[in-house]
Protein backbone atom coordinates (compact mmCIF):
# COMPACT_ATOMS: atom_id res chain seq x y z
CA UNK A 1 0.00 0.00 0.00
CA UNK A 2 1.50 3.66 -0.85
CA UNK A 3 2.17 5.57 1.97
CA UNK A 4 -0.67 8.45 0.94
CA UNK A 5 -3.11 5.55 0.62
CA UNK A 6 -2.00 4.33 4.33
CA UNK A 7 -2.39 7.86 5.67
CA UNK A 8 -5.60 7.84 4.13
CA UNK A 9 -7.00 4.82 5.36
CA UNK A 10 -5.83 5.37 9.04
CA UNK A 11 -7.70 9.13 8.73
CA UNK A 12 -10.47 6.70 7.73
CA UNK A 13 -10.31 4.68 10.59
CA UNK A 14 -10.00 6.98 12.73
CA UNK A 15 -12.89 9.66 11.60
CA UNK A 16 -15.18 6.42 12.22
CA UNK A 17 -14.21 5.72 15.12
CA UNK A 18 -13.80 9.02 16.65
CA UNK A 19 -17.26 9.62 15.74
CA UNK A 20 -18.00 6.30 17.32
CA UNK A 21 -16.72 7.12 20.56
CA UNK A 22 -17.67 10.44 20.66
CA UNK A 23 -21.68 9.13 20.56
CA UNK A 24 -21.19 6.24 22.93
CA UNK A 25 -19.26 8.47 25.42
CA UNK A 26 -22.18 11.43 24.92
CA UNK A 27 -25.07 9.08 24.98
CA UNK A 28 -23.94 7.17 28.02
CA UNK A 29 -22.84 10.45 30.00
CA UNK A 30 -25.45 12.74 29.01
CA UNK A 31 -27.33 14.39 32.08
CA UNK A 32 -30.82 14.49 30.69
CA UNK A 33 -31.88 11.33 29.04
CA UNK A 34 -34.09 13.01 26.54
CA UNK A 35 -31.41 14.17 24.61
CA UNK A 36 -30.24 10.83 23.73
CA UNK A 37 -32.49 10.37 20.96
CA UNK A 38 -31.21 13.68 19.46
CA UNK A 39 -27.44 12.08 19.73
CA UNK A 40 -27.95 9.42 18.21
CA UNK A 41 -29.26 11.36 15.47
CA UNK A 42 -26.64 13.46 15.37
CA UNK A 43 -24.64 10.26 15.21
CA UNK A 44 -26.61 8.95 12.39
CA UNK A 45 -26.38 11.97 9.93
CA UNK A 46 -22.87 12.70 10.72
CA UNK A 47 -22.03 8.94 9.53
CA UNK A 48 -23.97 9.28 6.96
CA UNK A 49 -22.40 12.71 5.82
CA UNK A 50 -18.86 11.32 6.05
CA UNK A 51 -19.75 8.79 3.50
CA UNK A 52 -21.48 10.40 1.18
CA UNK A 53 -23.14 9.68 -1.58
CA UNK A 54 -22.62 6.06 -1.27
CA UNK A 55 -23.24 5.61 2.78
CA UNK A 56 -26.78 7.68 2.30
CA UNK A 57 -28.01 5.08 -0.43
CA UNK A 58 -26.54 2.12 2.02
CA UNK A 59 -28.41 3.88 4.55
CA UNK A 60 -31.79 4.29 3.07
CA UNK A 61 -31.09 0.42 1.93
CA UNK A 62 -30.80 -0.62 4.85
CA UNK A 63 -34.04 1.01 6.73
CA UNK A 64 -36.04 -0.23 3.81
CA UNK A 65 -34.61 -3.58 4.35
CA UNK A 66 -35.46 -3.35 8.10
CA UNK A 67 -38.75 -2.20 7.56
CA UNK A 68 -39.80 -4.49 5.15
CA UNK A 69 -38.84 -7.11 7.39
CA UNK A 70 -40.73 -5.68 10.52
CA UNK A 71 -38.14 -5.54 12.86
CA UNK A 72 -38.61 -3.81 15.75
CA UNK A 73 -35.28 -1.77 16.83
CA UNK A 74 -34.40 0.70 19.29
CA UNK A 75 -32.80 3.58 18.45
CA UNK A 76 -29.47 2.23 19.61
CA UNK A 77 -29.72 -0.53 17.65
CA UNK A 78 -30.79 1.21 14.96
CA UNK A 79 -27.95 4.29 15.19
CA UNK A 80 -25.36 1.31 14.90
CA UNK A 81 -27.17 -0.70 11.49
CA UNK A 82 -27.01 2.68 10.32
CA UNK A 83 -23.51 3.17 11.34
CA UNK A 84 -22.16 0.20 9.48
CA UNK A 85 -23.89 0.08 6.64
CA UNK A 86 -22.80 3.51 6.22
CA UNK A 87 -18.56 2.11 6.86
CA UNK A 88 -19.31 -0.54 4.19
CA UNK A 89 -20.63 1.68 1.50
CA UNK A 90 -17.96 4.21 2.93
CA UNK A 91 -15.23 1.46 2.29
CA UNK A 92 -16.30 0.17 -1.06
CA UNK A 93 -16.81 4.13 -2.00
CA UNK A 94 -12.81 5.17 -1.55
CA UNK A 95 -11.03 1.62 -1.19
CA UNK A 96 -12.53 -0.28 -4.06
CA UNK A 97 -14.79 2.00 -6.29
CA UNK A 98 -12.76 5.32 -6.85
CA UNK A 99 -9.08 3.32 -7.40
CA UNK A 100 -10.69 0.63 -9.95
CA UNK A 101 -12.14 4.13 -11.92
CA UNK A 102 -9.00 6.16 -11.48
CA UNK A 103 -7.34 3.32 -12.58
CA UNK A 104 -9.76 2.79 -15.59
CA UNK A 105 -9.64 6.97 -17.00
CA UNK A 106 -5.63 6.56 -16.51
CA UNK A 107 -5.42 3.99 -18.44
CA UNK A 108 -7.60 5.59 -21.67
CA UNK A 109 -5.80 8.64 -20.93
Amino acid sequence: MPKSSAILWQLWIGTFVGLALWTVVSYVTTPNPELRQEILFRHSLLMILVSLPLGGIAALIVAAAVYALGAALTPMQDAWITSISCVIASYVQWFRLVPWLRGRFMRRA
